[in-house]
């Protein structure tokens, strides 16, 4: 931004944006996520809403491109859920996807049928796997009475909460 004395200034990018000519900081990066994964709101919607709601207008590949970051970051998140549900939770009920259910295990994968009524479809394999990732994570840490939202965006700063080890009864 050029001063009144002549001067160009240019403020330091937040943490966790990334470089280039336009780098949204990870506030924004959680919201696009957030509203993708946790309101299953479409692509392109979610690109309208932000912009309308911030001035920013990401392109729809960057949405799509901070997904996969955060689900990249949270692998190791994942891992250890997976790992920590085998060992607590062993359970032979089957699994039932649709019907209405009290069990949480269930209500967490319904997000892709969700996802697939609003948009009309489901996008390519890699990036729902990439969803579930995501929602698995954010569902844990909400569980355990982490802000969804603030969860994801030091997971985009690269520090994902992790899920503690289990106290012995």
């Amino acid at each position: 931004m050029r001063c009144g004395c002549g001067r160009v200034h240019t403020a330091a990018r937040p943490e966790g944006a990334r470089p280039g000519a336009v780098g949204y900081g990870p506030n924004l990066q959680a919201f696009a996520v957030y509203l993708m994964v946790v309101h299953f709101i479409p692509v392109h919607r979610c690109v309208e809403l932000l912009a309308s709601l911030t001035g920013a207008v990401p392109s729809v590949g960057f949405v799509h491109g901070v997904l996969t970051r955060a689900a990249g970051v949270l692998t190791e998140v994942d891992k250890r859920i997976h790992t920590l549900a085998y060992a607590v939770c062993c359970d032979e009920t089957p699994l039932r996807v649709g019907p209405r259910t009290p069990n949480q295990a269930e209500r967490d994968l319904r997000p892709a049928k969700v996802q697939q009524n609003i948009s009309g479809r489901l996008t390519i394999e890699k990036r729902t796997k990439d969803r579930y990732r995501i929602r698995g994570s954010l569902s844990t840490a909400g569980k355990h009475g982490r802000n969804m939202i603030e969860a994801l965006r030091e997971a985009i700063r690269g520090h994902p909460w992790m899920p503690p080890d289990p106290t012995p009864a």
